[in-house]
C-alpha cells in the first residue's frame, strides 16, 4: 500500500495539543489509498436499516453489511484494514486509537457475534486482538467474553462489540430509547424517564496507549484492522464506525461515571421506607456528589419524584422511597454527573409492595430462548403447584414473562385435568395481547379474573395468534435446568414436555387464603422460605455494585451464614457476611472491593454462600 504524508491524511483536528493525529470522518467514504475493505462499505442516513442518524461530524459511515438489509448475513467475516503506519517515521511515541460505533448485533444477548480492533506488526501476516481494557476509563465497559468455541474468529476474545441500537428492531436491551422498566402492566402508564434524555445509538470507544501496553514499539510499522465476525444466527442490522482517530495522545474523555443501583425485591411491608443503594465511580473525572439522584414513580403518582442521595463514603450513596400501600408497583433509577458534565443513568428497576407470593423456577439470569413454534395456536406453559394441604386456596394475581422481544400472543391458564401431567382445560384467555418488551420482564394482571386454585396444579403460559414468526415472542430461559418436568410446549394440537437448556423465565404471583403456597411441594406453613435458595446476584455482569440475594429457611433457630467472594485461583477476596441470621430472604451488596478496600480487576469471580449445612457457589462478572 502507498504510505501518505500526515498532512494528506488528517481531515480534521479533534485535540489540537497532540503532535501526531490522523482523523477520518468518512463523509466521502473510506479513502481507498489508506483503507482496504472486505465486506465493509459506506452507508448514510438515506438507508432504511442500520443507523439512521449520523454521528455529529458527518452523514456517512463505514460498516457491515454493505447491503441495506433488515438482518446482517450470518457466518461472515468482514474487515476494514489501514495502510501501513510507520510509527517512527511519523513521530509516534504513543499510539491511541479511538472511534465511535453503532451496533445492532447479538452482543446484547449471546455474544456470538461482534467486532474487534486488531493490530499487526509484521505486514498483516499475524494479528493480535486488542483485548485488555485500557487504563483511564476511555472506553465503555466491554461486553462479556465471547463464548468459547462459538466458531468465529472472536471466540475466547474480548471484543469491541457494544450493542447500541436504540430505535429499531434487533436484540438490544435499550432499543426504544430510555430504559424500560423491568416489567410493565398493560393498561397502566409507563414511568417517564425524565432523568435521561433520549439517547442516540452512537457510542465512543478508545484504546489506551498501545505502545505502553506492549502491542507495538515506537519503531514498528503497523497495520490496524477492524474485524466483524458472525455465526449462522443473526439478530440485527450490523456494525458501523465513524470518526476514526489515530494519535499519540488520548482523545477527550466523554464517558460518564459508572453508576449502578441495588435491586429491591417485592415486600409486604406497607409501613417502612425502601432504601435504594447506589455505587458511583469516576471514569473521566471526579463525581459531582450533588448530582447523584434517585428518581422514582409508583402507581398513583402523577409525576416522577427526584431525591438527591446521601453519600455514605467510598463512592456509595443511599436514599429512601417512601412507604407505599399494598399492591403498588414502584419503578426507580439513579442518575449522576461528573464535574465536567458527563452524565449517566441506570436502567429502570422495579419492585412491588404486595402480600402476593412470587413462584419462580429461574435464577434470574436470562441465557437462551425457548424453541419458537410458528403456527397459530401453538404455545408454551409451565406448571405451578399449590401447597399440598386441603385447606390451601390461592388466587392467581399476576403472571410475569421475560420476553426476548415484542410480539402478539394470547395469555393462557390451564387446569390440571390433562393426561400424563400435561395442561388440561383452558380456564383463562386474555385474547389478542401485545407487548413492546425487549429482553425484560413483562407482567399481566389477573387480580380480577377470579382464578382460584386449591391443592391441585395449574399451568400458565401463552399461545400464538398468528402464523407469522415475526409476531411470535419468545420467553427466555436461564442457564441451567434445575426444575425439570414442569415445562410444556403445545404444537399441532398436542402438549409435550419441554426440556430446554434452562428453566423458562415465566413466573406467577399468587395471593393465599389460609396456608401459603410453594413450587413443586416446597410450600411452608408461614410466609418464610421453607428451603435454602440462592436467587443469584443482580446485576450480572456489573460495575461496580451488585446485590446477592438468598433464603435462610424457616426453622426453630437462626442459622450461621457466611458469604464470601473468591477469585478463580480460590483466594478469598472479600468476606461479606459472617453472622447468625434469622429465617427469611436476605441480601448483601458487593462493591467490587477487597477486604483491604482495593478495587478488584475485571473478570470472573465466585461467591460462596453457606447457610447452616447448605452450601452453594455461583459465578459473577465484574466489568470495568
Amino acid at each position: 500500500m502507498k504510505k501518505l504524508l500526515l498532512s494528506t491524511l488528517a481531515v480534521g483536528v479533534i485535540a489540537p495539543a497532540t503532535a501526531v493525529e490522523l482523523t477520518w470522518n468518512f463523509e466521502n467514504g473510506a479513502p481507498p489509498n489508506f483503507f482496504t475493505k472486505s465486506d465493509w462499505g459506506e452507508r448514510d442516513a438515506t438507508f432504511t436499516y442500520g443507523p439512521r442518524a449520523p454521528f455529529a461530524s458527518g452523514s456517512q459511515w463505514v460498516g457491515f453489511p454493505i447491503d441495506d438489509v433488515a438482518q446482517y448475513p450470518g457466518d461472515r467475516t468482514a474487515t476494514l484494514t489501514t495502510a501501513e503506519l510507520d510509527l517512527s517515521g511519523q513521530g509516534f511515541d504513543a499510539l491511541y486509537v479511538s472511534w465511535v460505533h453503532w451496533g445492532d448485533i447479538e452482543g446484547a444477548t449471546s455474544n456470538f457475534d461482534g467486532a474487534q480492533l486488531q493490530i499487526s506488526t509484521n505486514g498483516g501476516s499475524t494479528w493480535s486482538g486488542i483485548d485488555d481494557p485500557p487504563e483511564g476509563g476511555l472506553n465503555p465497559a466491554y461486553d462479556a467474553v465471547i463464548v468459547l468455541g462459538g466458531g468465529t474468529p472472536l471466540s475466547g476474545k474480548w471484543a469491541w462489540c457494544w450493542d447500541t441500537e436504540v430505535s429499531d428492531g434487533g436484540l438490544s436491551a435499550g432499543r426504544r430509547g430510555a430504559p424500560l422498566p423491568s416489567y410493565w402492566i398493560p393498561g397502566r402508564d409507563k414511568p417517564v424517564q425524565t432523568a435521561q434524555p433520549a439517547a442516540i445509538g452512537w457510542r465512543p470507544v478508545a484504546t489506551g496507549d498501545l505502545i505502553a501496553a506492549g502491542y507495538a514499539t515506537a519503531s514498528d510499522k503497523v497495520h490496524l484492522r477492524w474485524l466483524f465476525a458472525s455465526d449462522p444466527l443473526v439478530g440485527g442490522h450490523g456494525y458501523f464506525i465513524d470518526d476514526l482517530r489515530i494519535a499519540d495522545a488520548p482523545p477527550p474523555c466523554e464517558i460518564p461515571p459508572a453508576v449502578s443501583a441495588g435491586q429491591l425485591v417485592d415486600t409486604p411491608d406497607t409501613l417502612s421506607t425502601h432504601a435504594v443503594d447506589a455505587a458511583v465511580a469516576r471514569v473521566c473525572a471526579d463525581v459531582d456528589a450533588s448530582t447523584v439522584t434517585l428518581h422514582y414513580t409508583a402507581d398513583g403518582m402523577a409525576d416522577t419524584a427526584s431525591v438527591v442521595m446521601d453519600e455514605v463514603g467510598g463512592g456509595d450513596y443511599t436514599a429512601d422511597i417512601p412507604a407505599q400501600p399494598n399492591d403498588t408497583d414502584v419503578w426507580y433509577w439513579v442518575s449522576a454527573e461528573d464535574i465536567i458534565g458527563n452524565r449517566a443513568t441506570t436502567p429502570a428497576a422495579s419492585f412491588e409492595v404486595t402480600d402476593a407470593i412470587t413462584i419462580a423456577y429461574d435464577d434470574g439470569q436470562p441465557f437462551s430462548i425457548d424453541p419458537t413454534f410458528f403456527a397459530a395456536g401453538d404455545g408454551i406453559a409451565a406448571r405451578f403447584d399449590a401447597h399440598d394441604s386441603p385447606d390451601t386456596t390461592m388466587t392467581l394475581y399476576k403472571a410475569q414473562y421475560y420476553f426476548a422481544g415484542p410480539g402478539v400472543f394470547d395469555i393462557g391458564v390451564w387446569d390440571d385435568d390433562g393426561s400424563a401431567g400435561s395442561p388440561g382445560t383452558r380456564v383463562y384467555s386474555s385474547g389478542t395481547t401485545e407487548n413492546d418488551i425487549d429482553n425484560a420482564f413483562w407482567s399481566w394482571d389477573m387480580a380480577d379474573a377470579g382464578l382460584e386454585f386449591d391443592s391441585g396444579k395449574f399451568y400458565v403460559g401463552y399461545t400464538f395468534v398468528t402464523g407469522d414468526s415475526a409476531d411470535n415472542p419468545a420467553v427466555s430461559s436461564d442457564g441451567a435446568l434445575n426444575v425439570g418436568g414442569v415445562q410444556y410446549a403445545f404444537a399441532s394440537g398436542v402438549w409435550s414436555q419441554l426440556q430446554p437448556g434452562g428453566d423458562m423465565m415465566l413466573r406467577v404471583k399468587v395471593k393465599k387464603d389460609g396456608q401459603p403456597v410453594g413450587i413443586s411441594g416446597e410450600g411452608t406453613p408461614s410466609t418464610l422460605p421453607r428451603t435454602f435458595q440462592v436467587h443469584g446476584n443482580f446485576p450480572n455482569p456489573f460495575n461496580p455494585l451488585t446485590v446477592i440475594r438468598y433464603d435462610v429457611p424457616a426453622g426453630d433457630d437462626a442459622l450461621a451464614v457466611t458469604v464470601q467472594v473468591f477469585d478463580l485461583a480460590g483466594r478469598v477476596v472479600a468476606r461479606l457476611v459472617d453472622e447468625t441470621q434469622a429465617p427469611g430472604t436476605h441480601s448483601v451488596r458487593w462493591n467490587g472491593r477487597s477486604d483491604a478496600g482495593e478495587t478488584v480487576t475485571s473478570g470472573v469471580y465466585l461467591y460462596r454462600i453457606e447457610v447452616g449445612d447448605n452450601v452453594e457457589t455461583r459465578k459473577m462478572v465484574i466489568l470495568k
